[in-house]
């Protein structure tokens, strides 16, 4: 069992299942995140930060989030078309 804090402090207890990393590469489930550097305004990153705080969700997973979002509105709209390994795509 695994004890850990969400933001507001309060606890909370989880079972952690291991499984096999060759299991979840088979099952198509791992993927690969990538990472980028962003630089925002100060005003922005501070409403940014509330806004993940109010959702109890940290900072950089609601910017994942939001361009995640955009991303697939944009291809629903034929802005961007759907490459082959969109894992949301309709297509």
């Amino acid at each position: 069992m695994c004890q850990f804090f969400s933001r507001t402090g309060q606890q909370h207890d989880r079972e952690r299942k291991l499984v096999p990393l060759k299991a979840l590469v088979n099952q198509q489930i791992f993927t690969l995140s990538k990472r980028v550097h962003v630089t925002f305004p100060d005003y922005v990153y501070e409403a940014l930060d509330r806004w993940a705080d109010k959702q109890g969700r940290s900072t950089a997973n609601l910017i994942a989030f939001l361009v995640e979002t955009a991303l697939l509105e944009a291809q629903q709209k034929g802005e961007v078309p759907p490459g082959p390994e969109d894992p949301k795509s309709d297509k």
